[in-house]
């Protein structure tokens, strides 16, 4: 059975496959704050029923049973009530929003954070320098920018498994050998091939056998 939060998953996930109408027939001024869900399937807009999602946070709520009774809009007026994303105004950024700011974190959770890098680190036997390698906290970065562009996250929802991880090393390595046969292809032809293995050894750091 469709529950709420598996939409929510759902909307977080595939975001480009959701569309949000406003309910015209809703009578109670907590519909200026929600919209009907609609997904894509195919070619057709299909309307998940009894389901709403807040303008904001993209919170969603049951709003009707099964049967069509209504649930009242007492749960939906109460989150309209305390949904920061719904209340931000709607203005023009200033210069001092667009520029990126080092926060001042709570000295909690900054112990929280370095709580998980040691436990990271004994988990998997990292070294203790792994945390500060580009690949890790790129990683993180890229956690932090899609939280803030669909709101909180689950991670186990949308972190990668290993053999996912896997294929697209595979795929990636595919695309980067073809790449290189590509660059190589006309110095190859006409002779000059060993003025770009030279150039490559140089680049490396490594020295002619």
């Amino acid at each position: 059975m469709t529950s709420a939060l598996y939409i929510e998953r759902r909307m977080r996930a595939h975001p480009d496959c959701f569309q949000f109408r406003s309910n015209d027939a809703g009578k109670s001024d907590a519909w200026k704050h929600f919209s009907l869900i609609y997904e894509k399937n195919d070619d057709e807009l299909l309307e998940l029923k009894y389901f709403c999602a807040c303008n904001g946070c993209r919170k969603v709520y049951v709003y009707r049973a099964q049967d069509g009774s209504s649930y009242g809009t007492k749960n939906l007026q109460d989150h309209v009530r305390h949904c920061t994303k719904d209340k931000i105004p709607k203005v023009q950024m200033t210069l001092g929003q667009c520029v990126r700011q080092v926060p001042k974190i709570a000295k909690p959770d900054a112990a929280r954070i370095k709580l998980q890098e040691v436990k990271y680190c004994a988990d998997g036997y990292h070294a203790f320098q792994s945390v500060e390698r580009d690949g890790l906290r790129g990683l993180l970065q890229t956690f932090v920018d899609t939280g803030a562009k669909y709101g909180q996250l689950e991670v186990s929802d949308i972190l990668a498994g290993r053999k996912a991880v896997s294929r697209e090393t595979a795929k990636v390595a595919a695309m980067v050998k073809e790449t290189v046969q590509q660059r190589l292809k006309e110095p190859i032809e006409d002779g000059t091939v060993h003025y770009v293995w030279t150039c490559i050894l140089m680049i490396t750091g490594k020295s002619r056998t």
